[in-house]
């Protein structure tokens, strides 16, 4: 409760001021913003090899407290090949893209990527500690930073403000996570040897060799949209698109963002003590989620087209037209994805990264297939394929939460 009130507070900000940063900034400035994220994002998940997904779960903090040094030393060296890469290949990333404006992308995108493989580690830490209400301070200072970064950046005329805002929120968090970690003297805890840390190495392998590469595939499958759209359609129709899934999954994030680290922590303790409760402590929360989600689904469904011009203002219409469509698929998403963190326990790995490749594929084909049609059946066909996958997702979850594997 207290995670999902600190996020609440921080998810509401961008609610708040989105209709002044839709007055500020263009569809063109918001699309480069999205597809910016998009790319962090993406590249995020393998900057530290998924082992900050591992700090949780050791029994001792001495093996916790290893695996987030490993996880920032494999953070430093990746993005610094990451920054190497986008250096000699940028030219190449332009022509994919479609788009010849995006240098800011190319000078920030590792600066960005290394931050959030940092702030990521450190906030596992926290969780792991219990120290939700730091947690939910850090992430509220984060929505207020950003916000506050981007709205007073784009009064100034600021090139770049809604990235730079965006950067500026990442940064503080970073710095408030490390501040604590410093004050509290968890860094004390490390014995800080190589055969400690190659231990931890050998003993999680199986995030990088298989987490990393699982959610690798699962993000791209879920930045696709966008960088499809940016690809084929004009970079306005991506700032659209952006502002709408933005808009949707806030709300709908208040509560899945809190809930899926909170819930991470349980399973994880349950995996230990009682493994035979999970499978009944998943249902429950299903349905809970269910109950809370469809009324959200029908009012935007009925009103969300005149409801985005209301708010947004007359040009960002169009934004309330998708919305009604890309509602069902936030709604499964918003009901399904917390739980998946079952599939983040050792044992359940493979069958996790199994899925992960699985939408790959199959969104992969979904987007091929009807990338050239128009712009609404395009979303409309990326619905229906959510809807089934994320029904399998659900399948493969109860099957991780059995301690006998099966359903």
């Amino acid at each position: 409760m207290t995670l999902m009130l600190g996020t609440t507070v921080a998810q509401a900000i961008p609610i708040i001021i989105s209709p002044i940063l839709t007055r500020i900034y263009s569809p063109e400035e918001f699309g480069l913003l999205i597809l910016f994220m998009s790319i962090v994002s993406i590249l995020s998940v393998i900057v530290s090899l998924r082992y900050e997904r591992a700090i949780i779960q050791p029994l001792d903090d001495e093996d916790a407290i290893s695996l987030v040094v490993i996880s920032m030393l494999v953070t430093i060296g990746v993005s610094t090949v990451l920054t190497i890469l986008i250096n000699i290949f940028y030219t190449q990333i332009q022509e994919l893209i479609g788009n010849n404006e995006i240098d800011i992308l190319k000078y920030w995108v590792p600066f960005a990527v290394l931050i959030t493989g940092f702030y990521n580690s450190l906030y596992e830490w926290h969780v792991r500690k219990k120290q939700f209400a730091l947690s939910a301070k850090i992430v509220m200072s984060k929505g207020a930073v950003t916000a506050g970064g981007q709205v007073g950046l784009g009064t100034m005329m600021f090139p770049g403000g809604l990235i730079f805002g965006y950067l500026m929120g990442i940064f503080i968090a970073f710095f408030l996570l490390l501040k604590s970690f410093i004050k509290n003297k968890d860094f004390l805890i490390l014995i800080f040897n190589k055969k400690q840390l190659l231990k931890n190495v050998k003993k999680y392998k199986k995030m990088p060799q298989y987490s990393t590469w699982g959610a690798l595939a699962d993000n791209i499958s879920l930045q696709m949209p966008t960088l499809v759209i940016a690809t084929l359609k004009h970079v306005s129709s991506v700032g659209i698109f952006g502002l709408t899934i933005r808009v949707l999954s806030l709300p709908a994030n208040l509560l899945s963002q809190a809930l899926s680290s909170v819930l991470f922590q349980k399973v994880a303790k349950l995996h230990y003590d009682d493994p035979d409760k999970i499978k009944i402590l998943i249902i429950k929360i299903f349905l809970i989620l269910n109950f809370i989600m469809i009324p959200f689904v029908g009012f935007i469904w009925l009103f969300g087209e005149n409801l985005f011009a209301f708010i947004f203002g007359e040009p960002w219409r169009e934004a309330g037209v998708m919305a009604s469509i890309l509602v069902f698929a936030v709604a499964i998403r918003f009901v399904v994805s917390p739980l998946s963190v079952v599939l983040l326990l050792d044992r359940n790995i493979k069958l996790g990264t199994l899925w992960q490749f699985i939408y790959f594929i199959t969104i992969t084909a979904t987007l091929y297939v009807v990338s050239s049609w128009p712009l609404n059946d395009f979303l409309i066909a990326f619905v229906i394929h959510e809807i089934i996958l994320y029904f399998l997702y659900f399948i493969f979850i109860l099957k991780g939460s059995n301690y006998s594997g099966k359903i």
